[in-house]
């Protein structure tokens, strides 16, 4: 927690008249979301249909909300996005202190071009978390009102506790979720969990079936280490075809390049992956 600035039970607090100050003035369609709200707001990953996959992993689950915006991409047509001083505007929104404001990760919206933000204000284990869009062609940020939007969540089992931390302090939990990727009708949703092996990768189809949903464990050689790893999550990843295979390709914090075949992620699986690659 930063020294001198309130915990975010009373940000929380402080924040309710700002906010609607706020969004009176600056964004008169969106509300702050209400009810069963996103207890964090971390990595964002854009599926079908305007699918808005959300990480929330300080609630150990990803959120599924439905855009309502889809029809046929046209990039060409698409405006460069400008914004300066996101921060600060995102604060303005909220009522809230610049310096209180982590902006997490960023999306594109593939049909219209909308750029969406995940961000917390408030720096510990209870942020208030938010949504933030950019809409296609204008100049302004407005706050995603997700609590009207149709939704689906999946549940992650086994998250560590709060007090597990990592060796300068941080929570291991906020590495529940590090990374969402889509393909082919499926989510892939890479992290940590309090397993043997903690570096945990599962797939999931979308809508959720929390039945179906293959849990591997990832081990991959670490080149910088000279050992094996088991511990660090995927950070980033894609998916392309090798040799007329899908792999996974992942990278690392510590930047080994990995590869990692779907056909290995099946549940209850341990899979080493074939670093290719040491990019520090």
């Amino acid at each position: 927690m930063i020294p001198n600035r309130p915990a975010p039970s009373r940000l929380r607090a402080h924040l309710l008249t700002p906010i609607a100050i706020a969004l009176a003035v600056a964004a008169p369609t969106a509300t702050l979301a209400a009810g069963p709200a996103l207890r964090s707001a971390g990595e964002l990953e854009f599926g079908d249909g305007g699918t808005l996959f959300v990480g929330d992993g300080y609630a150990s689950r990803v959120v599924a909300f439905e855009t309502g915006e889809a029809g046929a991409a046209d990039p060409t047509a698409w405006k460069p996005a400008f914004a300066r001083s996101i921060d600060r505007t995102i604060a303005a929104l909220v009522g809230a202190d610049p310096f209180d404001v982590a902006i997490n990760d960023m999306a594109v919206h593939p049909t219209t071009g909308d750029v969406y933000l995940s961000a917390h204000v408030g720096l510990s284990a209870d942020p208030l978390a938010l949504l933030v869009r950019h809409r296609q062609g204008t100049d302004t940020l407005e706050l995603v009102d997700h609590e009207t939007l149709g939704r689906d969540e999946l549940v992650l089992p086994d998250p560590y506790d709060f007090d597990d931390t990592l060796q300068y302090g941080q929570s291991i939990r906020t590495l529940t979720i590090t990374d969402l990727t889509w393909h082919d009708g499926e989510l892939f949703v890479a992290g940590v969990s309090d397993r043997e092996f903690a570096s945990t990768l599962r797939r999931a189809r979308f809508p959720f079936d929390a039945d179906d949903v293959g849990i591997a464990s990832i081990e991959i050689y670490h080149g910088a280490h000279d050992r094996q790893e088991t511990r660090a999550p995927i950070v980033t990843s894609v998916v392309h075809e090798i040799d007329g295979e899908p792999h996974l390709i992942a990278a690392y914090t510590c930047t080994p390049l990995v590869t990692i075949p779907l056909d290995a992620l099946r549940d209850g699986e341990h899979v080493i992956g074939n670093t290719i690659a040491e990019l520090g």
